[in-house]
């Protein structure tokens, strides 16, 4: 028993010391006591905003998945994962960050689609799915 929670035979390790599978995983260090048996599942009110927990699967590592139920076989444990950052959605970000997205086109292809394009990219802003600018 360990903080007034049984982990049965074995306890997850803690997050660094297996490879983490996401951003938030990466960045987010669960204390010891906020760990629980996957067994105990947890309540929509210990899920961060969007619903999701962090796992730890035996064999993978950290996760994040919903709340409701673990989506991996192995899974032994969870812990509270905060809730992802906010993005920025303002209209001069949006259009810079346009801008620098029809840099990775040629010449052409922007001045005849920028309209077309313009429309698609912000329609996936207001989405939230800003494409990759980066690639």
């Amino acid at each position: 028993m360990q903080h007034g929670i049984s982990y049965k035979n074995s306890t997850p390790p803690t997050p660094n010391e297996k490879p983490m599978t996401s951003t938030i995983a990466e960045a987010y260090q669960p204390p010891a006591e906020d760990m629980y048996s996957a067994t105990t599942m947890p309540a929509k009110t210990q899920a961060n905003a969007s619903g999701e927990v962090l796992w730890f699967a035996e064999g993978f590592g950290w996760y994040v998945g919903g709340f409701a139920s673990p989506h991996m076989p192995n899974t032994t444990h969870w812990t509270y994962v905060p809730d992802r950052p906010a993005c920025e959605n303002s209209n001069a970000l949006r259009d810079s960050e346009f801008d620098r997205w029809m840099l990775t086109f040629s010449r052409e292809t922007r001045e005849a689609l920028r309209d077309t394009l313009s429309t698609a990219f912000h329609a996936g802003w207001r989405l939230g799915r800003q494409p990759n600018v980066n690639h």
